[in-house]
């Protein structure tokens, strides 16, 4: 992608902040937009048909018929291309239809109690599950940076699929978090205030830059000795982030020996990642739920459980006989079922499913009905909400489940 297209998309983003994150804010719009910028400002945006009229394959009059829409059908605009929308019914069907046949309208009110929170990897299927699934998230949090040992933002993600993502979603009022990997203890950092200072102004500039709400902290790693200069760093991110009024997650493990109480105290909200550790040697099930049920347990003691956010899998490992897993999402894992011809079974203590095939695998994965049980716990504990990992990776069954429980 040119280096021209890339700032367009960033100025628009920076101009048009306010609007990604669903918050309402000074109402800021550009007069003239370049032509490749009005379609990401319709993006996400939800209608209704005015008119019976035929769906084409393409943005024209003569384009390939797709199917008729009756007058009043709900739709969300996927694109924008010289006077044509290209739009989605809740059947999933997409086609596009002249502008003039659709009047848009303002995203249906949630009803959710609960924080159901997506980490966005920013890929295809994550981007279906949102278009499909947006509706039935408070938030999602887009992957793609990471700090460094010196404060340093490394992103990785394709630009322009980010912005798409972003319009999307603030669209259709949800809050983006920009999740912000540490992947090992950042040691000069946190010796260094100059350094911390430099690294907290990046990530305001990062937020401001995408339209962000907020920032998700994201610890990959268990903290040692240097939670003592960890905590001062993290209450100074929350702090400058509050004074902009932006929102500030942290995503920590779950060890015995973290001190969760005292950085709880600094971030709106603490998400645990309870669970497997994908570098053990063992097969297992990525989250167990009688562990999770006592490492909540433990950590409400100290925590007020309307800070905590419960991390949930979503997809699966294939374990070898030796060596490290495959990750599989739930439809690569009923696939591999169904092609060895495996028997899927029930861990009654875990409460999650695993099959064995070929000469000494086994996978673990998540469904509708472990997921059901982790849904159960968050209610019984009275925690914030859920986080779910990997968006696009899930059995599409869970979505009934978070709707009637959350």
């Amino acid at each position: 992608m040119g280096q021209g297209l890339i700032v367009a998309i960033l100025s628009i983003l920076l101009y048009l902040s306010n609007l990604l994150g669903g918050g309402m804010g000074q109402s800021l719009q550009p007069q003239n937009p370049p032509t490749e910028q009005q379609a990401y400002y319709v993006i996400g945006q939800t209608g209704n048909i005015l008119a019976d009229i035929t769906i084409r394959r393409i943005p024209h009059g003569e384009g390939t018929p797709v199917a008729t829409v009756k007058e009043g059908q709900a739709v969300i605009i996927l694109d924008k291309n010289e006077g044509w929308y290209k739009i989605r019914l809740s059947s999933g069907l997409e086609g596009w239809v002249p502008e003039y046949s659709v009047t848009i309208s303002q995203p249906a009110q949630r009803s959710i109690e609960k924080v159901v929170l997506g980490y966005y990897p920013g890929d295809e299927s994550a981007y279906e599950s949102l278009l499909e699934h947006g509706s039935q998230l408070t938030s999602v949090a887009p992957l793609g940076w990471q700090l460094n040992s010196y404060g340093e933002l490394q992103a990785d993600f394709d630009p322009e699929k980010m912005g798409r993502s972003l319009y999307f979603a603030g669209n259709q009022e949800l809050e983006t978090y920009g999740q912000i990997k540490i992947l090992a203890n950042p040691s000069r950092l946190l010796a260094n205030t100059h350094l911390q200072e430099e690294s907290i102004a990046r990530i305001m500039d990062t937020t401001e830059n995408w339209g962000l709400k907020g920032v998700l902290l994201d610890l990959n790693y268990v903290p040692g000795a240097e939670q003592t200069q960890l905590g001062p760093f993290i209450d100074k991110l929350a702090t400058t982030l509050k004074e902009r009024e932006l929102k500030s997650f942290l995503a920590l493990p779950w060890d015995e020996n973290l001190d969760y109480a005292s950085v709880a105290d600094s971030v709106d909200y603490l998400i645990l990642k309870g669970g497997a550790d994908t570098n053990a040697l063992q097969p297992g099930p990525r989250q167990d739920v009688a562990q999770l049920k006592s490492m909540l347990e433990s950590i409400v003691q100290q925590v007020t459980p309307e800070k905590i956010i419960l991390a949930v899998s979503t997809a699966g490992f294939d374990w070898p006989r030796s060596g490290l897993p495959t990750p599989l999402t739930h439809d690569e894992v009923l696939q591999l079922a169904a092609t060895e011809g495996a028997t899927i079974k029930w861990d009654a203590q875990a409460q999650a499913p695993y099959f064995h095939y070929g000469s000494g695998h086994v996978v673990w994965f998540e469904n509708r009905y472990s997921i059901k049980y982790k849904v159960d716990l968050i209610r019984s504990q009275k925690i914030a909400g859920i986080a779910l990992q990997n968006l696009g990776q899930e059995d599409p069954e869970i979505w009934p489940i978070l709707e009637k429980n959350l």
